[in-house]
């Protein structure tokens, strides 16, 4: 699993691999551990109220069993993949303006979900705002999300390195890739 870096973290033993609850220190054990975890636990949980609260709490119900940060906040830079995502000190700023935005969105065409998906994919993913476990809970929540204009969406069957491309290519550019990557999931 690739998991975001940051130099000299509170949040992780010496050779990098986050502190954790059980104690393991092998880092392929721990995402071992943390897919069954959370494997487990995601297909019981439906969201059906979609504030902010409910996004740090879809975290916390997802990884408490594992971490002391679990639906908190990131109190650190981190980078991945070689991009520095949004600086922690405005994690709560960016993400309060984003869910300010979410909640007057109307979904009522394929190309309005795969724009929407896109656009908030993208914010979601570069604001970064748990110390780990972004993706999963991402991904859950908009899932969940566009379910309330009767549209039943899922990341499970997209190509995850042509998503990742698009990712990367919407924090310098634009959101096109990953729209054009969203309608042929779509097709």
């Amino acid at each position: 699993m690739n998991r975001p870096f940051t130099a000299d973290s509170l949040w992780t033993y010496e050779n990098g691999v986050l502190k954790n609850k059980l104690n393991i220190k092998d880092s392929m054990e721990l995402d071992l551990k943390e897919k069954e975890i959370v494997n487990k636990k995601l297909p019981n949980i439906k969201l059906n109220s979609f504030k902010m609260e409910d996004f740090l709490h879809l975290h916390n119900l997802l990884f408490n069993e594992l971490y002391d940060f679990a639906g908190k906040l990131r109190d650190e830079n981190i980078v991945m993949d070689g991009i520095m995502l949004c600086k922690a000190g405005v994690v709560e700023l960016c993400l309060t303006d984003l869910f300010n935005t979410l909640k007057d969105i109307e979904i009522n065409s394929i190309d309005g979900l795969c724009e929407f998906l896109a656009y908030y994919y993208s914010e979601f993913s570069v604001i970064a705002p748990f110390r780990d476990g972004n993706e999963v809970v991402i991904r859950k929540f908009l899932e969940d999300f566009v379910k309330k204009f009767g549209y039943d969406f899922s990341f499970e069957k997209i190509n995850n390195e042509k998503l990742k491309e698009a990712v990367i290519y919407s924090f310098y550019h634009d959101t096109s890739k990953l729209i054009s990557v969203f309608k042929n999931y779509m097709k």
